[in-house]
């Protein structure tokens, strides 16, 4: 059961990366540019305060911006961060790297009051973002992105990006998932927005036998055994832990809950 439904989340990732590099290798397929820009949600967001005001995009940003981050918007709300474990390219290669640093003996667990300092950190990123962009009208994290320089492998460089995504990708032979986990600015997104999913993760407590077993699997370690509702920060709906899980789909579920229990499982996450 654990390998068939890892087999297909692994499909679904390749499938989307495989999409990715499609569109990144366009002009040597069949067209005359890369079309890959669009496909980043987060230059949908940055520019909406001038779509809205002005009816201009700003430089670099088209419509199909908009349709991805709208598309991004409608699957958390409904799916929860399902999009960070199943569809972004950017965490599907690290977290491919992380199983191979896992293999290779590489892997290190952060200290818990250390990683939970971490996860904040994703959160300024995506304001100082905002904020600069915002005000000065241009893209400022350009420059530094590494889902750019991922978008752009036709053209590498030896820039600021280009340097962030091999970092973000040696990193997570040692730390999984560590741009995502950490400092992704849509990872960010989607986080807050997730609070607000109609589906989540839900942990049956007279069904659990505390075995453990899904933290140990937990791709973004944050220790499902401890919650009831899987609102602790960085839940990506990955379903690993239901695969390890001895009670299956009876101790761990998706379901849609009630506000009560959605409560109750913030307060414990915190």
């Amino acid at each position: 059961m654990l390998k068939k439904r890892l087999s297909a989340r692994f499909i679904i990732q390749s499938v989307f990366v495989f999409l990715t590099a499609f569109y990144v290798f366009a002009p040597f397929i069949i067209a005359e540019r890369s079309w890959a820009e669009g496909l980043c949600p987060l230059g949908g967001l940055e520019t909406l305060p001038y779509l809205i005001g002005s009816g201009v995009y700003l430089e670099h940003i088209s419509s199909f911006n908009i349709g991805i981050m709208t598309a991004l918007i409608i699957l958390t709300l409904l799916c929860g961060r399902m999009f960070c474990s199943y569809i972004c390219p950017l965490g599907s290669l690290q977290e491919w790297f992380g199983n191979l640093g896992k293999k290779l003996g590489l892997r290190k667990e952060i200290p818990v009051p250390l990683e939970q300092v971490l996860n904040k950190l994703k959160y300024v990123v995506l304001i100082v973002i905002l904020g600069g962009t915002y005000s000065l009208a241009e893209l400022i994290f350009r420059k530094y992105d590494p889902f750019y320089a991922l978008l752009h492998l036709i053209s590498p460089a030896l820039n600021a990006s280009f340097l962030i995504l091999g970092l973000t990708l040696l990193g997570s032979l040692f730390v999984n998932r560590l741009w995502c986990r950490f400092l992704c600015p849509i990872g960010a997104l989607v986080r807050v927005l997730s609070f607000f999913s109609l589906v989540k993760l839900v942990r049956d407590e007279t069904s659990c036998i505390n075995c453990n077993l899904c933290n140990k699997s937990c791709p973004e370690n944050i220790r499902p055994a401890e919650q009831v509702v899987l609102t602790k920060d960085g839940c990506t709906h990955c379903l690993d832990c239901i695969g390890v899980c001895p009670g299956g789909l009876d101790a761990m579920k998706l379901t849609m809950v009630k506000t009560k229990y959605i409560n109750k499982g913030i307060r414990e996450g915190q």
